[in-house]
């Protein structure tokens, strides 16, 4: 379902993990890399011997990761050093390249922070391609089962036709988990419905679970019954750096599986 994958490197740890997970889960797609040299470092003046230091870093990064690819047998279409703020440039090669999903690895922790990095932060409030995060080590397989958490709203919609598309394309089970705040179940019931409806509409039947309780606990106390996680992320909020929703901002440093997170419209 994914066409083509862009994966952005600087050749740290868990990027291996993620490159391997995505040849593995996805090997029908056309994969890109990238590195981007930051000249854009705040407080720190890009010399001519810093600048060969980090172009050298970013040739190492990509040709570390097109080892990784080439050992999973995937050919890599087009491999690319830019120049400039990092995400601005990944969201500008993926959208000139019109890339499907992009993926990140997250420093994996048990205590959620605030942010999960600067550039995923920055790339998620401005483009509307699903963004792949993984945060701890997981091997590429078959996706036999997806786990959709939503809460009806615009976002989680939209995630929900990821969902519903990546369930299609793996022949996967399907389940929709909706998590009711003070024992308000009404609404949870008539989200759920909506999603099962959705899901026959493409033959796919959609097992649901209606729960009680904090949102992303619940969503993390699931999650390890299922191969994938597929979440709205949210609006932008009222603060600049408010850009996950609260829930997918607790799940995402603490999923234990990968995290596809959608903000744009996904059409079937």
């Amino acid at each position: 379902m994914f066409r083509k994958i862009l994966i952005p490197t600087d050749g740290r740890g868990l990027e291996d993990h993620v490159i391997k997970y995505v040849a593995c889960t996805f090997p029908l797609a056309k994969f890109y890399v990238i590195s981007v040299v930051d000249t854009k470092v705040k407080g720190i003046h890009l010399t001519t011997l810093l600048q060969r230091k980090l172009e050298e870093n970013a040739k190492e990064a990509i040709e570390h990761a097109l080892q990784i690819l080439q050992k999973e047998g995937i050919e890599v279409e087009e491999k690319k050093m830019l120049y400039g703020d990092p995400s601005m440039e990944i969201i500008s090669y993926a959208e000139k390249n019109d890339i499907s999903l992009i993926a990140f690895r997250c420093f994996h922790t048990h205590i959620p922070s605030l942010k999960l990095g600067g550039t995923i932060e920055h790339v998620l409030k401005k483009t509307k391609i699903p963004v792949l995060i993984i945060g701890c080590e997981v091997e590429g397989k078959e996706v036999k089962s997806i786990l959709l958490p939503t809460d009806g709203t615009h976002g989680s919609q939209n995630a929900e036709n990821v969902a519903i598309h990546l369930a299609i394309s793996f022949g996967s089970n399907l389940t929709a988990l909706y998590v009711a705040k003070n024992g308000k179940d009404e609404r949870g019931k008539k989200v759920l419905k909506n999603i099962v409806w959705k899901g026959k509409q493409r033959d796919i039947e959609v097992v649901t679970l209606l729960k009680r309780g904090d949102p992303a606990e619940e969503i993390l106390k699931e999650a390890p019954r299922h191969d994938i996680l597929v979440m709205g992320a949210g609006r932008k909020g009222l603060l600049r750096n408010m850009v996950l929703g609260h829930v997918s901002r607790e799940v995402a440093p603490l999923s234990p599986i990968p995290l596809i997170l959608v903000r744009g419209r996904y059409k079937l």
